[in-house]
């Protein structure tokens, strides 16, 4: 959750995101459902929706042949990339498709392309990629990298 939260970042008040759709909180995506017009959404109740989505964002849990099989940070940066990305994009991906054939690897070539919208890479994206790259292949992070 906290690697979530830190690129998500806090935002109390409704916002659209880089791909046009209103997001609050810790990147909590607004439901036709919802209304959070005029609302100032406190760190907590950020946290609490963050908490619920993350429920969704594992649903990547039935794309994987065998989820029980990767390390909790492999799994906590799959979930990290589906809960910005949504799972039936991730679902279907060539990076779930190499982690089912258990070549762990080639997976980690298939970061990369998530790093933007449409055809534009966006820094904060491809920062994020990285950063998630780096947890699921359990590499140390460089101190001084700002990431």
């Amino acid at each position: 959750m906290s690697l979530i939260s830190r690129f998500e970042g806090f935002f109390p008040k409704a916002y659209l995101c880089p791909a046009g759709v209103p997001t609050i909180g810790f990147g909590h995506v607004v439901e036709d459902n919802e209304n959070f017009s005029g609302i100032h959404l406190a760190q907590d109740e950020a946290l609490e929706l963050l908490r619920s989505d993350l429920v969704s964002a594992n649903d990547i849990r039935p794309y994987l042949k065998d989820p029980d099989s990767l390390a909790p940070h492999q799994l906590d940066a799959i979930t990290s990339l589906t809960y910005n990305m949504g799972h039936p994009e991730i679902g279907h991906s060539f990076l779930i498709k190499h982690i089912n054939e258990n070549n762990i690897e080639a997976a980690y070539d298939f970061f990369a392309p998530w790093r933007g919208i449409g055809d534009k890479i966006v820094p904060g994206l491809a920062k994020r990629r990285l950063v998630e790259l780096m947890v699921f292949a359990n590499r140390p992070l460089d101190p001084k990298s700002n990431l």
